[in-house]
This record gives C-alpha cells, sequence and structure tokens, in this order.
C-alpha cells in the first residue's frame, strides 16, 4: 500500500505541493495569532472588519490566496506573509 502512495506522491507536481504548504502557512499564521492575542475566529473576524463567513473561506485549506486577502491579513493584523517581497519594489521604494 506505501508503494502505491509513493508512487502517487511523486507525480504531485512540485508547484501543487508547494501550493499547498503556502496555504497551511497561511493557516497556521491566523492560527497563532488567535492563540497569541487569545481571540475567538469571531474576534478575528470583528478585527480583520470581515464576515465570519468570509473569515471561514480563509481557514480552508488549500485555499487559493488572492494577493488582496494576503494585504488584508497583512494590514489589519500587523504580520507579515510574504516579506521577500521587500528585495523587490519595497526596497527600491524605500532607497528613494
Amino acid at each position: 500500500m506505501s508503494n502505491i502512495i509513493d508512487e502517487i506522491h511523486k507525480r504531485i507536481l512540485q508547484e501543487t505541493k508547494n501550493f499547498i504548504e503556502h496555504a497551511m502557512d497561511i493557516v497556521t499564521i491566523l492560527h497563532d495569532y488567535m492563540d497569541k492575542k487569545k481571540m475567538s475566529k469571531k474576534d478575528l473576524a470583528k478585527k480583520m472588519e470581515i464576515s465570519e463567513r468570509k473569515l471561514k473561506v480563509l481557514f480552508e485549506c488549500p485555499h487559493d490566496y488572492t494577493l488582496r486577502e494576503i494585504s488584508l491579513i497583512e494590514a489589519k493584523l500587523d504580520v507579515k506573509i510574504i516579506p521577500f517581497l521587500e528585495i523587490g519594489f519595497k526596497k527600491k521604494k524605500k532607497q528613494r
């Protein structure tokens, strides 16, 4: 049985593996934030100024997060999800 699982795992594209890992990382960031602040999902939705239904969608994994959703999370929770972008446009903007 494990040979079948191993074979299926080998066939999964690396981009799919990356996508799932990134989505799980974002959900982990949300959970860690809630734990640190001792918040419920209802509290988190209120802080982010979104409906509980929308928050539920953000917690579904894997969720295909848009840049707008990632920006919302970063802005409302003051967390960095994609800090590597500091080396591109933001870095040039800071140098001006």
